[in-house]
């Protein structure tokens, strides 16, 4: 149950640093968005990895 809402709580937040990125003009805050999307997208991986129902 705990990694189901974590998978969906990092899925969700990824979504919203992407739409926030789409849109965002300030270069050096685009840069902290990538930088927060690419640590859900990893953690995403990450569980992934490590789920049994590969």
């Amino acid at each position: 149950m705990y990694q189901r809402i974590m998978r969906q709580w990092h899925s969700y937040r990824a979504s919203y640093h992407e739409i926030l990125i789409d849109d965002c003009l300030d270069e050096s805050i685009r840069k902290t968005l990538i930088s927060k999307l690419n640590y859900h997208k990893q953690k995403l991986n990450e569980m992934h990895q490590l789920s049994p129902y590969q």
